[in-house]
């Protein structure tokens, strides 16, 4: 398994989500996207040490869906590196542009 964060597993297992079947599905869908070297652009033009910190914001009006699945794969491409603290849950309503979750860590 990826994602090596017993917190994150948690997370995972406390909505209801088997993490053997997240990962797999996080697994694959990073391959497809990065491949196993990465993505080659961010490697030519992403300096290694540069940090970041990005917030998930919904565009309209809506309900939250996804987020211990976003934890898995944060930790997934950025083990003990990249941390994502939550800002709202699963099934909650949010209004645009609210905070949904912050992600902070390496950029590449």
């Amino acid at each position: 398994m990826r994602s090596a964060d017993p917190s994150v597993r948690a997370i995972v297992e406390s909505a209801r989500l088997s993490p053997w079947l997240v990962d797999d599905v996080v697994s694959r869908a990073l391959v497809e996207d990065i491949g196993a070297e990465g993505d080659v652009t961010t490697l030519a033009t992403v300096p290694g040490t540069l940090m970041g910190r990005a917030d998930l914001v919904p565009r309209a009006a809506g309900v939250v869906a996804g987020l211990p699945v976003a934890a898995w794969v944060f930790d997934s491409v950025g083990p003990g590196r990249v941390r994502m603290e939550f800002g709202s849950i699963d099934g909650a309503t949010v209004a645009p542009g609210e905070v949904l979750a912050t992600v902070r860590g390496p950029v590449r």
